[in-house]
């Protein structure tokens, strides 16, 4: 496997992330802050395109074998279970996503809501257009 791709495709991510995370706290919260905040946004990007997406593949596989319990248990009783337990982890993400920025760039809630709001949507757009990008795609 080329690595140069994977990490080319990583850098790319981090600073479009990045960029997206000032333009929107400059957006949102003030151009002093997004100036002054720069590095601290480059850092939570860096944390949520490295570390985000192993931390919910890792969420992801404890929550299917406690769905796939679930289940089981269900279907011994009445076989017609489903897991949808497992559909809580972009929930959990986004939950993430959202503490990273707040205690990384210490602005308020309601702010750093709606920013990572806009950069969860936008990362999973990312994605969605280059899957390649998927750190957990690599492992």
């Amino acid at each position: 496997m080329d690595y140069t791709w994977f990490l080319l495709g990583l850098v790319i991510t981090i600073l479009f992330l990045w960029g997206m995370l000032y333009l929107a706290s400059r957006w949102i919260v003030s151009v002093d802050f997004a100036s002054k905040k720069k590095s601290s946004l480059f850092i939570s990007a860096l944390i949520i395109v490295i570390i985000l997406p192993l931390v919910a593949e890792g969420i992801g596989e404890i929550l299917t074998i406690i769905g796939e319990i679930i289940v089981e248990g269900r279907n011994a009783i009445a076989p017609s279970g489903s897991n949808y337990l497992v559909r809580i982890v972009p929930v959990i993400s986004f939950l993430v996503f959202l503490a990273i920025l707040k205690f990384i760039t210490n602005m308020e809630w309601r702010n750093s809501l709606w920013i990572s709001l806009l950069g969860i949507i936008l990362l999973y757009c990312l994605y969605s257009f280059f899957p390649e990008l998927d750190l957990v795609t690599y492992i």
